[in-house]
């Protein structure tokens, strides 16, 4: 609603209706596609706020893994790793199969490959697109699988070893973004079968690395410090800002484009310049956002859904 009736009148600038005014126009005529979650499958060339995507992408999953685990849970858990894999194999075929008999790109390329993101073919055709992201989730749902069930087990890895696939989980989580940058480049040319094994392996290896990083870090030995890096006491309190940062980052960079009216040219200086005061305001607005909405709700919420448990008057005196 912000961005449909409210932000178009906050600015002016050259780039201002290019910009703020086709994020308003898309919103205003897409707004349902994003309250009925279907967003990524729908009007995807007129997205409203083009990163909510993730956010009808992680419904679907979401859903779709609810009964996925209440088919691994009523399994041998023979059975029921061999069904979560048997689901990430073939996360794995569908992209595989799209890039090598339709000659896809392996990749989302941003600039300067491109300039608007609603107008990138494979940004609205595939890279939003539920069924070709159920590799890298069911591979977190597998992880957790994992460590819930060694949660009473007294087994632990050697802390030698333990050191040594913690360092491989990280390189194999860089090298699957580190592979990509050749199809940045013009010049360089790969045969169909490498560009469609790419574009099937990297998500589920980035996330493989990282979801198996966790794992060890649960059933190793000797990671005390690691652990505590992983879970620093200030993240708790900044993770509950995520969220509204998430949704309303793109108003502020928007807004910044709309108003401007001199050309920027890149360099580091400069990017930091945008970065910090974008990153301080995204989360500012989340808390505001927390503080102003979100808290009231969350009140409400537990008022109405959740009764409170009365202690009988003998147990109080017990007590």
């Amino acid at each position: 609603m912000f961005i449909a009736l409210i932000l178009p009148h906050l600015g002016s600038g050259p780039y201002w209706s290019l910009k703020v005014g086709l994020e308003s126009e898309s919103c205003s005529n897409n707004w349902w596609a994003n309250l009925l979650y279907i967003n990524n499958y729908v009007n995807t060339d007129k997205l409203c706020m083009f990163q909510s995507w993730y956010l009808s992408t992680d419904y679907h999953l979401y859903i779709l893994s609810l009964f996925t685990i209440y088919a691994f849970w009523k399994m041998p858990r023979r059975l029921g790793y061999s069904f979560l894999v048997g689901i990430i194999f073939i996360g794995c075929i569908i992209p595989f199969s799209l890039t090598y008999f339709y000659g896809i790109q392996p990749i989302f390329r941003g600039l300067p490959f491109m300039q608007e993101v609603r107008e990138d073919d494979y940004f609205i055709n595939h890279y939003i697109k539920t069924h070709e992201r159920l590799t890298s989730y069911f591979i977190g749902v597998l992880g957790g699988a994992i460590i819930y069930d060694h949660r009473k087990s007294l087994w632990k890895l050697p802390k030698v070893m333990s050191h040594i696939l913690y360092l491989c989980c990280w390189i194999v989580a860089v090298s699957s973004l580190y592979l990509g940058l050749k199809y940045y480049n013009p010049n360089a040319h790969s045969s169909k079968l490498e560009t469609a094994l790419y574009a099937s392996l990297s998500r589920p290896g980035f996330a493989f690395g990282i979801v198996s990083g966790a794992v060890v870090l649960t059933v190793g030995e000797g990671l005390e410090r690691l652990q505590g890096f992983h879970q620093p006491s200030w993240a708790q309190p900044i993770s509950k800002l995520t969220y509204g940062a998430f949704l309303v980052h793109n108003i502020n960079q928007v807004y910044d484009i709309g108003v401007r009216r001199n050309a920027q040219v890149f360099s580091i200086h400069n990017m930091v310049w945008d970065l910090i005061p974008d990153i301080v305001l995204s989360f500012f607005l989340s808390f505001v956002i927390a503080l102003v909405i979100e808290g009231p709700f969350r009140n409400i919420e537990k008022r109405l859904l959740h009764k409170e448990v009365k202690v009988p008057k003998d147990q109080e005196k017990c007590n």
